[in-house]
């Protein structure tokens, strides 16, 4: 990934981090899943408008058919997926939890990984796996945690302080990079050994 697009994509986490830590005394889970609704429902209908409105004269093979076919089929069935998040979406809060959950987990494994193999050979300070760490933690308190004390506000909370570290822990990584990339490469021995053998034999 370019550091520019890993720069977007850490600034925006930070934003919904920050928007979740703002909101979350709020019935953010409810208002989340409208949101994925409507997401689902407005591609899916534009969908099926392109499918149906298209040339009827234009010469079709029977391979596009069927493509045509699932397509409205796949677009009727999200509308109706959408449909049901928005007017039913008491069925669909209990799961958003283990979601945060598993996204913190991923989170702190991937900045785990990255710091410790891809920063090879470059040692990065110990302080800097707190966290990942704390994004573990923060995503199995989640999952094993008493609901009855552990609140779906409190769950927000901490899903956006958790958004908000991982993508401090991006910006900390994207200098990181940037700072062992302006370190200059020394000439080994064995180029000197190389290049004298070289002028030797001229």
């Amino acid at each position: 990934m370019k550091a520019k697009t890993a720069l977007i994509i850490s600034s925006l986490i930070m934003i919904a981090g920050i928007a979740l830590t703002v909101v979350y005394t709020m019935d953010v889970f409810t208002y989340i899943i409208i949101a994925l609704g409507v997401a689902f429902i407005i591609p899916s209908f534009v969908n099926m408008l392109m499918s149906t409105t298209s040339d009827a004269n234009a010469p079709e093979g029977k391979k596009v058919k069927i493509q045509r076919f699932s397509g409205l089929i796949s677009s009727v069935g999200s509308v109706i997926f959408g449909i049901t998040m928005i007017g039913w979406s008491d069925l669909y809060v209990p799961f958003l939890p283990m979601i945060f959950a598993i996204i913190l987990i991923l989170g702190g494994c991937f900045h785990l990984c990255a710091m410790g193999l891809a920063f090879r050979p470059h040692r990065l300070p110990l302080w800097l796996y707190i966290m990942p760490l704390v994004l573990l933690a923060l995503g199995f308190s989640i999952i094993y945690v008493n609901k009855d004390v552990l609140t779906p506000q409190y769950i927000v909370l901490m899903s956006g302080i958790g958004f908000i570290i991982f993508a401090l822990n991006a910006l900390v990584e994207l200098w990181f990079i940037y700072k062992f990339n302006r370190v200059p490469v020394k000439a080994t021995p064995v180029d000197d050994v190389i290049e004298v053998e070289a002028v030797e034999e001229i």
